[in-house]
């Protein structure tokens, strides 16, 4: 008898327990308890006993605490895999992995699913991966020793994983027989808190400025300093070889002469991410490429990006590049480049 009374004092204690619940934090203080089903486009979708399913903007939450892992997605479309906690009024996500904590704001997730199981368990060891892809298209004008304005089409292509990324990058423009411009960028690097390996193929054709290819090939080591709410900021060193074969225009009215050259340069990049708004985000690329066969002549090349994000998939996007070669093969006086792009790209 006795034993039949202990095991109902301890089957009753059990269903008394309170179950491990999600929890939500509005920014007027207001709190629920439940399950989080999903966000999607930035809207928070709640399951709780007594309300029902309730539905928030992420910009009126404060903070959320979750007891299952979840795929969460950034503004700047990047993946994080992780549980939510929020405390001490700030709101941070523990990697799968183990690693520090990240602070982050509410208000940056556009997206965030529950993993059912932790991606070694439903993958037998295998990371999850997360693709993206960017569709863009727009204008591109460009003043060097031409001037011309040509429509651009961007294609991009990522995916993440834990401990490293791949990036794909596929930019074409057209604007007549010789206005043709390609450029191909595929990068591998890790994603460790201090320094990590980092590769990249690249490659561009810009027939009206008779460059007929340089393809190049860079392997280094990069470093994240900042990686949080308020941005990214990392830098790259590493060794480039570069290929180039171009049109001599210079040999005579109507003749070309193919000519190639090989160098080997240092390549020193800074990238810079940085939210301006909810809705606002700046991105920066700084390369430098000082040549170790030819001393003293150097390459550089800047990149930024201003988009706005009209949902959470499309976003309106401005480019301003600016290229400088200080001893140039191609024809042309300019050692000084400049692009201007304006566009729409879509996120899948």
């Amino acid at each position: 008898m006795r034993a039949f009374f202990s095991i109902a004092i301890l089957l009753s204690a059990a269903l008394a327990a309170p179950s491990r619940a999600d929890v939500v934090v509005l920014g007027d203080g207001a709190s629920f308890s439940g399950n989080l089903v999903r966000v999607t486009d930035a809207t928070l979708v709640f399951r709780t006993a007594l309300k029902g399913q309730v539905m928030a903007p992420m910009d009126t939450v404060a903070g959320i605490t979750t007891q299952n892992n979840l795929a969460v997605t950034f503004f700047d479309e990047s993946v994080r895999y992780g549980r939510l906690v929020y405390q001490d009024e700030r709101q941070r996500l523990l990697p799968l992995d183990g690693g520090t904590p990240r602070t982050i704001q509410p208000f940056n997730i556009v997206e965030a699913l529950v993993i059912p199981a932790t991606p070694s368990e439903e993958n037998g060891g295998e990371d999850m991966k997360a693709w993206r892809s960017t569709l863009g298209l727009g204008l591109l004008h460009k003043e060097n020793e031409l001037s011309l304005t040509q429509p651009e089409a961007r294609l991009e292509l990522s995916v993440e994983q834990p401990n490293v990324a791949l990036n794909a990058d596929l930019r074409a423009a057209a604007g007549g027989e010789h206005a043709r411009t390609l450029r191909a960028n595929l990068e591998a690097e890790g994603r460790r808190e201090g320094l990590s390996p980092y590769a990249a193929l690249q490659a561009l054709s810009e027939p009206e400025r008779g460059l007929d290819l340089r393809a190049s090939l860079t392997l280094g080591v990069i470093r994240p300093f900042i990686d949080d709410e308020r941005g990214a900021f990392r830098a790259m060193a590493g060794l480039n070889l570069a290929r180039e074969s171009w049109d001599n225009r210079t040999i005579g009215r109507g003749r070309r002469a193919t000519e190639q050259d090989t160098d080997l340069n240092l390549r020193l990049q800074l990238s810079y991410t940085k939210p301006l708004t909810d809705e606002w985000q700046v991105e920066s690329v700084l390369d430098l490429l000082p040549n170790l066969t030819d001393w003293g002549t150097f390459r550089a090349r800047s990149e930024t990006r201003l988009t706005y994000a009209m949902t959470a998939r499309l976003h309106l996007r401005l480019d301003l590049l600016l290229d400088y070669d200080s001893q140039p093969d191609v024809a042309g006086p300019n050692e000084i480049g400049a692009s201007v792009g304006a566009g729409i790209q879509m996120s899948f």
